[in-house]
């Protein structure tokens, strides 16, 4: 297992090299709680110092990278302790963008 501190000192898509392996098919599960807590009070067990959006964005850019991304899917959502729709707004913003770099990687 790989923590946010040593993919940040590592560099996240040196890392998603390193740890994710080529692949024909890749299904990817985007966990919300990868975030900090700050950008998304709308998870299930927000944490403190976890990744930036940005980050978020490198890794799933180099995760599109390894492989044919058949499908993803997007977890611990908590709309109950969401403020604002601010977890909603950031989930479809990173969904946006993932759904841009598979795209890209298809060509």
């Amino acid at each position: 297992m790989t923590s946010v501190r040593k993919m940040r000192r590592e560099g996240i898509e040196d890392t998603v090299k390193r740890v994710a392996p080529e692949a024909k098919y890749i299904y990817v599960s985007i966990d919300t709680d990868v975030l900090d807590a700050a950008i998304v009070p709308g998870t299930t067990l927000p944490e403190p110092g976890g990744f930036t959006y940005d980050e978020l964005v490198l890794g799933l850019a180099a995760v599109a990278q390894k492989g044919q991304v058949i499908g993803f899917d997007i977890v611990e959502l908590n709309p109950p302790h969401d403020v604002n729709g601010l977890t909603a707004r950031t989930v479809n913003w990173f969904m946006f963008e993932f759904l841009r770099a598979i795209a890209e990687n298809q060509r």
